[in-house]
């Protein structure tokens, strides 16, 4: 089919497409893109009318295009697609997926979202990134619902799964009593079993607290031996107690170190 004036074809990754163009005031604008040819002719025909008519062909298509946007926002918001930024145009589902409103189309797209260091969902606008199960919450979440001093909990513990029936706001406290009883982790996110300490290693081997396994080797010999270190902790500092033969008696030391480091003037004499 021949080409009104101003439709331009254009080949783009195997697509192809025609644009309504225009020259207006020394600028040419584009003012449609097309994937049938006739469509774009049709565009071509109505800007040629807007010319002869003396109407501005630049504000018509933008007031034009903001209404249609205004039509295609509140579609959206009535199947339960809302807006979460500033210029809306990002929008956020209760089954925790996130569209955006594709520049000068009328079209949305699903993003892929990022994961933080933590495992979990985010989204970058605004100036900053946003937990994705944060914002269900608040916007699909009980309509009296606050999140001011609470944190999201994600009921199963996958924390991927943002769909909103899925989620839930609770406390601190009771998210760790979630995690324990009902999850059977750790606070960590571990399984429940041997506790680890903050390092994340297992207890000491001697199984006596204070006291640490050390093992000397000869550089003549070769040969191995196996000493107990104790010591204990006063007013912030660490305070060597000895090093021993036996396991025993590194204990004991320790527990009498113990009882005497609640007095400020203790200095152990080894």
């Amino acid at each position: 089919m021949k080409r009104e004036l101003g439709v331009v074809k254009r080949l783009y990754r195997g697509k192809t497409t025609y644009r309504a163009t225009r020259k207006i005031d020394g600028e040419k604008l584009t003012l449609g893109v097309f994937k049938r040819v006739e469509e774009a002719n049709e565009r071509s025909k109505e800007i040629t009318a807007l010319i002869v008519a003396h109407v501005n062909v630049k504000e018509h298509y933008e007031n034009l295009h903001v209404k249609q946007l205004e039509n295609l926002r509140a579609k959206l918001h009535k199947v339960g697609v809302v807006a979460i930024d500033k210029d809306k145009n990002l929008f956020l589902s209760k089954f925790g997926q996130a569209y955006s409103l594709k520049r000068g189309k009328l079209k949305c797209k699903l993003l892929h979202l990022s994961t933080n260091n933590r495992g979990y969902k985010v989204i970058n606008f605004d100036g900053k990134y946003h937990l994705m199960h944060r914002l269900v919450i608040e916007h699909f979440g009980t309509p009296s619902f606050s999140l001011i001093n609470k944190i999201g909990n994600h009921k199963l513990g996958d924390k991927l799964d943002n769909r909103a029936h899925m989620l839930e706001a609770t406390t601190s406290k009771a998210n760790n009593r979630h995690t324990v009883e009902v999850l059977h982790k750790n606070r960590g996110g571990s399984e429940t079993g041997k506790r680890k300490n903050k390092t994340g290693k297992r207890k000491n081997k001697t199984g006596h607290t204070g006291v640490s396994e050390v093992v000397y080797i000869s550089k003549k010999t070769g040969d191995k031996r196996v000493r107990f270190k104790s010591k204990v902790k006063v007013q912030t500092k660490q305070v060597h107690l000895g090093t021993f033969k036996t396991l025993k008696e590194a204990s004991e030391i320790y527990k009498e170190a113990v009882d005497k480091s609640w007095d400020p003037s203790f200095v152990y004499q080894n």
